[in-house]
């Protein structure tokens, strides 16, 4: 159909002109269009902007007019519109009786779980009933747990506030296990690790301090020898040994060994021991304990029993060791000698040593820097002729260890002409090189190529083998 555009009442007044007769049978029918056309898009549907009022009167059913189209927005909304509030109240109605329903079930099962434990304490490992159950009681601790539903559960004994059942023992019934005990172990001290029967005796302990234990189990539990003061260990495996024991270990030790002196090393005496001596000097020992340890010669202060061996008595000691082994050097691993030589360093040092122990000290060659113990030059020699007899040279390696640091220490003193000339001629004898450098790769010495003697070059020749230089008196100078 043709649209025209004619002038109206208004500005943006359009008017349809140029229809087929059918489409109006009135002239009073006038179809009225207050926004504007859109012209058919390439699809040839046509989409219409109309206003918010449509009046179409006496069309009849052959008009080709297509129908307006509403806007996407407004399409939408009509669409999606809410239902009616009767039907919402029906679905929140049905919601409503579906939980009451679940929540009834539930409660059912609560009632079974009583009649079979006699509780309603369902754990939460019990899967969605112990759950459930605890969402009751957070519900009701924020208040927001329908009243009818707190009644229902307290009719059958649910309790809102949950601990772990405790099941009573009876007082006589753990007082026979302590009777059986003793029997057992001899004493009512009973362990950690002995479980509920432990935890038991140690709150009648607790109720005998807080004077709330009656006279009558304090009178039976004293007939069976129950101890009410009881220190535990500190690692809390069970409580320490009575302090009776203890004194007649430390009575034992003394008679074996002559002094109460048990060093702390000893184990569980030692520390005992050590805890005397603190509870004297911290004044909460008891008299009569201080008594008792006194009249076995006990020492209430260790450096007492410490006595001192005289300087000269170590003196003479050390004398006879270098008798036995040639030199002063005594390890640490000699005992107290050891400690005692190394002492006297450390004062000599320190410049606290007297002059006239520093004399007599130097009288036995005795060494005040001392690196280790030294080993004879002796027997760094023979060592020194076994490794020649085993590669056939004396090139010993630094890599040998102590033989080959040995080895290079000679080089030097002889360089230093600090050497004695019988060791030179010792060393001589054996086919001993002086001169001698590391190898470029390190694996091994070389031997100089030359050896100056009287400002003549001499070859050498090789380092393996072959007769060693003869010396001449006056120094040699080694070219390096």
């Amino acid at each position: 159909m043709d649209l025209d555009k004619t002038t109206g009442n208004g500005p943006n007044s359009l008017t349809l002109s140029g229809l087929e007769q059918s489409c109006y049978t009135s002239t009073t029918e006038t179809l009225r269009i207050e926004k504007a056309v859109v012209q058919p898009t390439a699809g040839g549907s046509a989409s219409h902007k109309v206003p918010h009022r449509e009046l179409f009167s006496g069309r009849t059913a052959s008009t080709p007019v297509t129908a307006p189209t509403m806007p996407r927005s407004r399409r939408n909304r009509s669409s999606h519109t809410n239902p009616s509030s009767v039907v919402q109240e029906g679905r929140l109605g049905q919601r409503r009786n579906k939980r009451d329903e679940q929540w009834d079930s539930r409660f059912n099962e609560v009632v079974q779980y009583k009649t079979k434990h006699g509780d309603c304490n369902v754990p939460q490992s019990q899967g969605k009933l112990g759950k459930w159950v605890s969402k009751q009681r957070i519900a009701y601790k924020a208040n927001s747990l329908a009243q009818d539903r707190i009644d229902r559960l307290s009719s059958v004994g649910f309790k809102w506030a949950m601990k772990k059942a405790v099941q009573t023992v009876p007082w006589e019934t753990r007082f026979n296990e302590l009777a059986q005990y003793k029997t057992k172990h001899g004493d009512s001290n009973v362990p950690k690790s002995q479980g509920k029967l432990s935890t038991w005796v140690s709150n009648q302990r607790r109720a005998y301090k807080a004077n709330s234990l009656t006279q009558d189990r304090i009178d039976r539990l004293s007939s069976i020898g129950f101890k009410w003061a009881i220190i535990a260990t500190k690692g809390g495996s069970g409580p320490t040994v009575l302090w009776e024991t203890r004194f007649n270990e430390l009575a034992q030790y003394k008679a074996k060994h002559g002094h109460c002196n048990v060093t702390f090393s000893q184990a569980n005496l030692g520390k005992w021991v050590s805890r005397q001596r603190a509870a004297y000097n911290a004044n909460s020992l008891a008299q009569d304990r201080i008594d008792r340890l006194s009249s076995i010669g006990f020492k209430w202060a260790m450096k007492e029993a410490v006595q001192a061996v005289p300087w000269e008595t170590r003196f003479n000691e050390l004398v006879q060791y270098k008798t036995k082994s040639g030199h002063c050097n005594v390890p640490k691993s000699q005992g107290k000698l050891g400690t005692w030589a190394s002492k006297q360093r450390i004062a000599y040092k320190a410049n606290s040593l007297v002059q006239d122990r520093i004399d007599r000290l130097n009288n036995i060659g005795f060494k005040w820097a001392m690196t280790g113990p030294a080993v004879p030059w002796e027997t760094r020699f023979n060592q020194l002729v076994q490794y020649k007899t085993k590669s056939g040279h004396c090139n010993v390696p630094q890599s040998q260890g102590q033989l080959g640091t040995w080895v290079r220490t000679q080089r030097k003193a002889c360089k230093d002409n600090s050497l004695a000339q019988d060791r030179i001629d010792q060393l001589n004898g054996i086919g001993f090189k002086w001169a001698f450098g590391a190898t470029k790769g390190g694996s091994g010495p070389t031997v100089p190529c030359k050896t100056i003697v009287d400002g003549a070059s001499v070859k050498n020749g090789d380092c393996a083998s072959g007769p060693a230089l003869p010396l001449p008196d006056e120094p040699i100078q080694y070219v390096i």
